[in-house]
């Protein structure tokens, strides 16, 4: 009776330790479910069209194509390379971002550890990091 006892015991600190190791899954599955499903709904806005005008040239032009905004050539290579793939698909232009961005996120937690050596001071860094909107 008592190894039954204990034997159940063990299996609940078992799952209540994957409970708490795993929980955030669970959220991030719904977040990811629920903007798959949002972004399958969503269009491009009036101004992306003039990136798309830059897109369209060759592969010199991109590079080469004055405009009055910051210089950024891996930025430019990454249009046209998105463009040349998609088109006028909105979705995966989405997802290639939310992508993106989640990867950025996880190397500011990333380095936020190694530099702190604290977990809660590098989630506080990666939350801060993703929510700010500068």
């Amino acid at each position: 009776m008592l190894k039954d006892w204990e034997n159940n015991n063990s299996m609940q600190i078992r799952l209540n330790n994957w409970a708490k190791k795993y929980w955030y899954l669970g959220i991030v599955t719904i977040l990811v479910l629920t903007l798959c499903y949002s972004i399958n709904k969503m269009f491009f806005h009036q101004d992306d069209l003039d990136w798309f005008l830059l897109a369209n040239r060759s592969w010199i032009e991109v590079l080469t194509f004055p405009i009055g905004d910051h210089v950024n050539y891996l930025w430019r290579l990454l249009l046209k390379l998105e463009w040349s793939m998609f088109g006028l698909q909105f979705a995966p232009y989405a997802y290639v971002s939310v992508f993106m961005h989640a990867m950025v996120v996880w190397l500011v937690y990333f380095v936020s550890r190694e530099i702190s050596q604290r977990k809660d001071l590098a989630i506080a860094a990666a939350c801060i990091f993703s929510i700010n909107t500068n």
